[in-house]
């Protein structure tokens, strides 16, 4: 894929579709859903935090999450 059409497809200059979007997430090492719901230049969004903790710390935040969210988690 080029560069002018990748740029055409973020600014809806051309559409695309699942076979697109599936090549484009193996690319860049994602899920076709991360190209429709994320902000990858977002440092503090809850999937960067998620992505960069430890598996120590990912315990932790789901300890965390867990308690907040009370026995509706459960």
């Amino acid at each position: 894929m080029s560069a002018g059409n990748l740029s055409n497809i973020e600014t809806g200059k051309t559409g695309y579709g699942q076979d697109t979007l599936e090549a484009l997430a193996d690319a860049l090492q994602c899920g076709p859903a991360d190209l429709l719901m994320r902000n990858p230049t977002d440092p503090e969004a809850i999937w960067t935090l998620w992505e960069n903790a430890k598996p120590a710390q990912r315990k932790q935040i789901i300890g965390i999450i867990m308690g907040l969210l009370g026995s509706e988690a459960a």
